[in-house]
Order: C-alpha cells, then structure tokens, then sequence
C-alpha cells in the first residue's frame, strides 16, 4: 500500500513536462546509467539545465502514443483487470506508468519494439535499457508486480518483471540525486564516446577549410581532433569523428 510519503500526481501534460526538467523519470534512468542508445548524460543534461530543447516526436514516437491505448487494452483483456494510465511522485523522482492497477497496485511498460528486442521479449528477456525503467517504477510507484509488454498486432510478447532487490533501487536513486545535482549546480557530466567534444580554432583553419576544402588543411584538421585524444571533436559546426578507418569531417 501507498503511505503518504507517496504521492499520486493527475496527468496534465503541460505541467508534467514542465516538472520534468527538474525530476528524474523512469526514461531518464537508463540515459543516466549510460545504458540508453538515443541520448547521453550530456544530452539529458542539457534539456534539464535548458541549454537545448527537448526535440519533437518523431514519427515511431508519434505512432507508439497513438498506439498505446490498443496496446493497453490487450493487455487489460489479456490479464482480466483494468489497467489505466498513471503518473507518481517521491520528492524529485517520478514515474509515468503506462498502465496501473489500483487494487493489485500493478503496472506495465508498453513498449512497439523494432525486431531485435520484439525477439528478446519473445524469449522473455528485457532489454536493459527497458529494465531500469521498470525498476524506476517499481520504487517510485511502490508496485507489487509489473509487466513489459512488446506488443505487435497479433504477435505480442509478454513478459512478467520480478521486483527489484533493495541494493538496485538503493543505486538508481544514488545515480539519479547525483544527477540532479550536477543540474541544479549547472555541472556538465562527463563525456562519453558518444559526445562530441567541443573546441576551440585559435588558428582559423577551420573555416578555412570550409570554404576551400583544402586537403593540407583536412589533414592539420585531424591532427588537431588527435591531439584532443577524444574520438568525437566540433569544431564551431564542424564534426570530426573517429571511425574504424580513420578520421572522417562532417
């Protein structure tokens, strides 16, 4: 049961997103762990100290929302109970569950995979990035049970997620307050392999070469990303990434 340290909050979309950048979300887990394949810490720093904008949905994202509600309702019939859509909150952590069961106090995690993970689902594995949100959500919403579901019209999979132990929430709440203060202290986290560090151009050969595309200035261009020892460098708008074979401007 819920005691009244817990708080249920009414899902009014401007004011939730409005709260957003100062909480951590069940999707914010895995970007803080690392272990998310569409944004770094960086990136998810960046929306939380307002730096960037949070970008538009795009059209998979767009069509999982508007799905949702089928998805939702499978799963309803699937289980025999009602489930609805539920937003909790503990202080500066928050969770947006998918579907929420009252009396059982039980949740899902809807999820319109791409093949490779509707597989996983279909060997009754979740993805760790899809993991840590369902764990978020068990400590946030108090669940007594949870479930992801992959749903595929007529192909769904159906996967029941144990509780988490203690010393896993007791760690995504350490990441998630560590987090949060590099937001409220605007402290950049470190970069991963995927950010791009951002340099200066005292010499002026960059634009240089974006106006005359000179191969001696590609070179020296390299050779000032190599010395950075970084395998993802900006320079103003250029993009000088490392790659498997050599270093390739963008």
């Amino acid at each position: 049961m819920l005691d009244e340290s817990w708080s249920t909050v009414i899902n009014k979309e401007k004011a939730w997103h409005d709260a957003r950048r100062s909480t951590v979300g069940s999707s914010d887990i895995p970007i803080i762990l690392g272990i998310s394949p569409y944004k770094t810490p960086l990136d998810l720093w960046k929306i939380k100290t307002g730096k960037v904008h949070p970008e538009e949905s795009n059209f998979a994202q767009q069509r999982g929302k508007d799905m949702e509600p089928i998805a939702r309702d499978w799963f309803c019939e699937r289980m025999g109970y009602y489930y609805e859509p539920k937003d909790f909150k503990i202080g500066r952590h928050t969770a947006s569950l998918d579907g929420y069961n009252e009396v059982f106090h039980t949740g899902v995690e809807i999820k319109f995979n791409g093949k490779e993970n509707h597989e996983l689902a279909k060997q009754g594995k979740v993805p760790p990035v899809y993991l840590a949100q369902v764990h978020w959500q068990y400590y946030v919403a108090c669940l007594e049970g949870a479930h992801y579901l992959s749903y595929q019209e007529g192909n769904s999979a159906l996967v029941e997620v144990a509780k988490p132990e203690a010393h896993v929430i007791t760690m995504l709440q350490h990441y998630a307050d560590a987090f949060l203060d590099l937001v409220d202290t605007v402290t950049q986290p470190p970069l991963t392999d995927r950010d791009y560090l951002e340099a200066e151009d005292p010499t002026g050969k960059v634009i240089e070469f974006q106006n005359t595309k000179d191969k001696k200035l590609r070179l020296d261009i390299i050779k000032m990303a190599e010395e950075l020892n970084h395998p993802r460098v900006m320079f103003g708008t250029l993009k000088v990434i490392k790659t498997a074979k050599g270093w390739m401007l963008k």
